[in-house]
């Protein structure tokens, strides 16, 4: 049994190697519904003006598809990708993903889907540097890059689906893509 402290408490150090055990064990699960291409409606409306508009900017860093909800918006980018050639993570966005650690695991993650030895240092570094990850999200974004220097070779579509669930607390902001390398495109619907 372990021990207690006369309130009946953990020790410190008890709760300290708890949690970074709860961290070094994190970026291992990840729910895979959220990197999967939706489901094609069964009556699609065509729209190959906005497809076209699409294939044009995939020479951009970031694409953003903005219209009244219930539009399409999430349609449109789905079936784009469903009618080209290229590799792509698709990474449906909820509230949980205001959080930098499970933000830059799934994205890491849906990335090792396509490149298979990615994310070594990235999850090296999460286990590493849990707390400075916590302070500083920004040199786990540095470390993420680095990783795609070195082991992307060809363009990758990354959509971010629902990218305004995390809130005013997004771990990554739209204005951080313009130092991403050129083989990653990002498109938020």
């Amino acid at each position: 049994m372990p021990s207690r402290t006369r309130q009946g408490k953990p020790p410190a150090a008890s709760l300290a190697a708890a949690k970074q055990q709860s961290a070094a064990v994190r970026p291992n699960f990840f729910l895979r519904t959220k990197l999967l291409l939706p489901r094609p409606a069964p009556e699609l409306l065509s729209r190959p003006r906005l497809i076209e508009r699409l294939v044009t900017n995939l020479t951009n860093p970031l694409t953003l598809v903005t219209a009244n909800a219930g539009s399409g918006k999430t349609t449109l980018v789905a079936d784009f990708l469903r009618t080209q050639d290229r590799q792509f993570v698709w990474y449906q966005l909820d509230h949980t993903d205001a959080d930098a650690f499970v933000f830059l695991g799934y994205l890491t993650f849906g990335i090792q889907q396509i490149v298979p030895d990615f994310g070594k240092a990235m999850f090296a570094y999460f286990q590493e540097a849990s707390g400075e990850l916590a302070q500083n999200p920004e040199r786990a974004v540095d470390v993420l890059i680095n990783e795609v220097l070195e082991r992307v070779e060809q363009q990758i579509v990354v959509v971010l689906d629902d990218y305004h669930h995390p809130g005013r607390t997004r771990p990554f902001t739209l204005s951080s893509t313009g130092s991403w390398p050129t083989c990653l495109t990002f498109s938020t619907s």
